[in-house]
């Protein structure tokens, strides 16, 4: 009987040995495969923290000076390309329009009047020209009578006095006809300066047109609309401010098109291609994956487009990894389109195997799915979730 009771237990001994000797094989065949996945990852995988969203801010600002009347978007709303943010006071404005077209009426007046007298002198001219023609006829007729008469006097068939007269008629015919050229050539030159007055009173009134123009300009600019669509944000507009122009009222921020700039380091810089497909985790939305395209590398690293770019010609030297900015534009329609606000802080995984930036257009949501999420989340806690699950299975 003591043989036979001891036997259960000698029977469960090596039972529990082997199923131990079982774990641990699985533990480390899994950690052995964990650890060969994660060396495959990080051979086509270049992941970084150091990444995050931005955007093409717009800062709309006023171009006229004014109170604010009306703002129509509040913090934080959707707003279309050409909805009115706000309205600035226009009764100034809408002064200086009637201003501007009183102006341009007179100039008109003005310029209606110039050509008036502009016809009215060539009519002048023409008369001008009538009478020297009949100044012309009187000084032809009084010199032939004037050597009619010169031929008389020598034959003696007609007096000195007769012929004294005669001369003097024919003098004072010439010296008309002078006179009626002076007048014509006076009235050419009159014409002239009208003409140029009517070319002044032209620019002039062009002039005012265009001072016209700028007024309803101006007056088209008291009500500010949106040139983009985005949501409102950084708003600091409020009814019966002064505002300047320049000055920014609010911001317009694109969340739609927004971006990812991963600042990768110089050694990484090699093995990215622009069409490489990303696979993008969000710190404001973890488990939410998106996928994402490299499309463009930046031309210089971030230091040296810096207010104070670093001068390593001076001083001690310490080599720093430099970090260059990659613009990586996420695929549109994803689950969080529309919430990449700028600002989030961003974790990125770019596969860069050969042949992947080829064939990241077609397919890159695709190469993106195939990284191994906790591999992609760090390797430390891919490998602890591959063992747990293994002893679970062997359990």
């Amino acid at each position: 009987m003591a043989t036979q009771a001891r036997s259960p237990a000698s029977s469960r001994g090596p039972s529990r040995r082997a199923l131990l000797v079982s774990l641990t094989i699985a533990g480390a065949l899994l950690a052995g495969y964990g650890g060969y996945r994660w060396w495959q990852h990080r051979q086509h995988t270049v992941t970084s923290d150091n990444a995050y969203v931005r955007a093409d801010v717009t800062a709309v600002a006023p171009r006229v000076a004014g109170y604010v009347r009306a703002v129509a978007v509040d913090d934080n709303q959707r707003v279309r390309a050409g909805d009115v943010l706000f309205r600035i006071d226009d009764a100034d404005y809408q002064a200086r329009v009637g201003q501007a077209e009183a102006d341009v009426q007179a100039r008109r007046a003005a310029l209606a009047t110039l050509e008036r007298q502009h016809r009215l002198q060539q009519a002048q001219i023409r008369q001008a020209q009538a009478t020297l023609r009949i100044r012309q006829s009187a000084t032809h007729r009084a010199a032939l009578d004037h050597r009619r008469h010169a031929s008389l006097l020598e034959v003696h068939a007609s007096s000195r006095q007769t012929y004294e007269l005669a001369r003097a008629e024919a003098e004072q015919a010439a010296a008309a006809e002078q006179g009626a050229l002076a007048q014509l050539d006076a009235e050419r030159r009159r014409l002239d300066v009208i003409a140029a007055q009517v070319d002044e009173a032209r620019a002039a009134e062009a002039a005012a047109m265009a001072r016209l123009e700028l007024a309803r300009i101006d007056l088209g600019n008291t009500v500010v609309r949106a040139p983009v669509d985005g949501v409102v944000g950084n708003r600091q507009i409020r009814v019966g401010r002064y505002v300047q122009p320049g000055t920014q009222a609010l911001a317009l921020v694109p969340v739609e098109t927004s971006w990812v700039v991963a600042n990768l380091k110089e050694t990484e810089l090699h093995r990215i291609r622009v069409g490489s497909p990303v696979r993008i985790e969000l710190d404001g939305y973890p488990g939410v994956p998106i996928d994402g395209t490299v499309v463009s590398v930046s031309p210089g690293s971030g230091a040296q487009f810096a207010l104070l770019p670093p001068d390593n010609a001076t001083g001690n030297f310490t080599k720093i990894v430099q970090h260059v900015p990659v613009k990586i534009m996420p695929t549109r329609g994803g689950p969080l389109h529309g919430k990449l606000v700028p600002g989030l802080s961003a974790v990125v995984s770019i596969d860069t195997r050969p042949g992947a930036a080829a064939s990241a257009t077609p397919a890159a949501r695709q190469v993106a799915r195939q990284l191994p999420r906790g591999l992609a989340q760090g390797p430390t806690q891919g490998l602890t979730q591959g063992l747990t699950q293994g002893l679970t299975q062997a359990r």
